[in-house]
């Protein structure tokens, strides 16, 4: 569509097609700036850092397709411009502008001041599909897709039915965000399966399911979510599901959340 000269210019201030192209500027230009006498300025060696942190959070984007970059792109531009803008001579100071205009257009201000103003006077969910929660322990009102807040509002009915004030429940959904939306307690360290899926990390989070007799329940399932790059839990961290499957039995399932509860101590 955009494949005409000059019309292809417009994709370099396209948001997708320019994180995808300044990362290879910033490497350039922080490898010029390494290689050179300036190095040692207090004007470049924060660009050089900033940079530096940007080369090597770029490298991630090729297994996850994560942009984590970008946070630090704005503080790059500027530390660019200023350096360009106080270095002597009229070739810096027109390549400052030159910065200056592109940062500015690549930061589509137009937009972001329609959006502020939609969001200042709206009364509710700006886009169908889109609603608010009100009656959770914590983010009241935050804005959640529909089948989402029908699924915590329903997680929040079952763990108040069934929990005391002390006790909490084990999230096997890669939602830690439940434990916040409920305000209960997290009981492991690992906020995520991946994070715990070592032998070793495994028979941690065992131990303290097993310490910790206030962990009644086990989201097990929640519409939606789960396995990491197609990866279900269960194959990730075998030990710590068989330790549920032994530990823990169903109890609930609506809509394919499914939760588990502890097992009764049986009398010897």
């Amino acid at each position: 569509y955009f494949r005409a000269f000059p019309d292809a210019f417009t994709l370099i201030f396209d948001r997708d097609a320019f994180l995808r192209l300044i990362w290879p500027v910033v490497v350039v230009i922080t490898a010029a700036f390494t290689v050179s006498s300036w190095r040692f300025s207090r004007r470049v060696v924060p660009l050089i850092l900033i940079g530096v942190w940007i080369a090597l959070a770029g490298i991630s984007h090729a297994e996850r397709h994560h942009f984590y970059y970008m946070f630090a792109v704005g503080a790059f531009l500027a530390v660019l411009f200023w350096t360009a803008w106080r270095t002597r001579g009229h070739g810096a100071r027109a390549l400052a502008s030159v910065i200056f205009v592109g940062t500015l257009i690549a930061a589509h201000p137009t937009a972001h001041l329609s959006s502020i103003d939609g969001v200042r006077i709206a009364r509710g969910p700006l886009a169908p599909g889109w609603k608010q929660m009100w009656d959770i322990p914590r983010a009241r009102y935050a804005v959640f897709p529909v089948a989402d807040a029908e699924h915590v509002q329903e997680l929040r009915k079952y763990v108040t039915e069934h929990l005391g004030p002390g006790d909490t429940f084990f999230d096997f959904t890669n939602l830690p965000i439940l434990y916040f939306l409920l305000d209960r307690r997290a009981p492991i360290r690992q906020y995520e399966v991946p994070f715990y899926q070592s032998e070793v990390l495994q028979r941690e989070v065992i131990a303290r399911l097993d310490r910790d007799k206030g962990v009644r329940l086990a989201v097990m399932a929640f519409p939606g979510y789960g396995g990491i790059d197609l990866i279900p839990n269960e194959k990730r961290v075998p030990l710590v599901w068989s330790y549920l499957k032994a530990h823990f039995e169903p109890a609930f399932e609506e809509k394919g959340l499914i939760v588990w509860k502890r097992r009764e101590a049986r009398a010897e």
